[in-house]
């Protein structure tokens, strides 16, 4: 039977205190527009670039949810990106990961769908009180 990794959960809708030692990952566009939520959050206070739409960039980490013209992506695409963010966790053990809930409430999406894609990250990863209950 495979080991249960035990992850940290944080209130939903919040950041880390600043200054901070964790990475913020949040929801992104496919242009790389950071400019409402926690993308502004990460742009204006933790380093993320504009027009750099997936991956770390300063202490920030980008999952496009969104296309280019902000549009909802398919869960399958938005599957993918999260997949690159999953295999990046274990690269970097010594990091710790603020997951935010990737703005569901602006999202047709909700917890039990998106929380399960970030399933086999390593446990340096704190995400939001209501993905608990589907990364068991």
């Amino acid at each position: 039977m495979p080991k249960r990794l035990k992850y940290k959960y944080h209130r939903n809708g919040t950041v880390p205190e600043l200054p901070s030692n964790f990475i913020l990952v949040f929801g992104s566009n496919e242009r790389g527009l950071h400019r409402v939520s926690f993308s502004d959050v990460a742009y204006k206070d933790y380093g993320a670039q504009m027009e750099v739409c997936l991956g770390i960039t300063g202490r920030s980490y980008a999952i496009p949810t969104t296309d280019r013209f902000i549009r909802v992506l398919p869960l399958q695409v938005i599957k993918k990106y999260a997949a690159h963010f999953v295999e990046f966790t274990h690269s970097r053990p010594e990091q710790k990961f603020w997951v935010t809930d990737m703005n569901t409430e602006k999202l047709a999406y909700k917890p039990y769908q998106l929380a399960p894609l970030f399933r086999g990250c390593f446990p340096n990863c704190n995400f939001p009180e209501s993905w608990k209950p589907y990364l068991k």
